[in-house]
């Protein structure tokens, strides 16, 4: 990839996904608990992977180095949507942009940019925990069993993020995350 231009990689890289993108991108969001739009991460992902093959050649070991450039995609559009939250800019214009998030909570368009702050503010654990919980609709004590929780443990963490979410965002979202949550 080396001594081609950005363009050139973007171009051979972008149709038909050779680099495995899609499943890697819902690997990393999965194993950092985040409730991004994938589409989003691997535009993103796409632009950094031309550009440091571009400027640093073919990386010796394709899979770290693309998992570290969907990371630095995920960590660069988390770190915007909190400035622009700051800021309070204008909502994205796209409004697939927070879908997950609208999804998840079922929550209007307009909260979608401050859910994602506010839930990607969350320590690790109970965003995956969330992430599960909104994604799979498992019950509670598979996905605690699955991710090596005590169940009390679990509903404890899932309470804490819950009410974290609620109080940011101004919206009760018990219902929405298995109920009983408060219980």
């Amino acid at each position: 990839m080396q001594g081609r231009t950005p363009r050139e990689i973007l171009f051979r890289i972008a149709d038909g996904d050779p680099l495995e993108l899609g499943p890697r991108i819902e690997e990393v969001l999965d194993e950092e608990g985040l409730l991004l739009e994938p589409a989003r991460v691997h535009l993103r992902t796409l632009a950094a992977v031309a550009y440091s093959a571009c400027a640093d050649g073919p990386p010796r070991d394709l899979g770290p180095w693309l998992r570290a450039r969907i990371s630095e995609s995920a960590s660069g559009l988390l770190a915007e949507d909190r400035e622009a939250e700051r800021n309070g800019d204008p909502i994205a214009s796209s409004v697939d942009s927070f879908l997950p998030m609208t999804a998840a909570f079922g929550i209007e368009h307009g909260l979608g940019r401050r859910a994602s702050v506010a839930f990607h503010s969350l320590a690790l654990p109970q965003r995956r925990l969330v992430r599960r919980i909104v994604s799979g609709g498992e019950p509670l004590a598979d996905i605690a069993h699955e991710l090596g929780y005590p169940l009390e443990q679990a509903r404890a963490e899932l309470r804490t993020a819950v009410e974290s979410l609620e109080r940011a965002i101004g919206t009760r979202l018990a219902d929405r995350l298995g109920g009983g949550a408060r219980g």
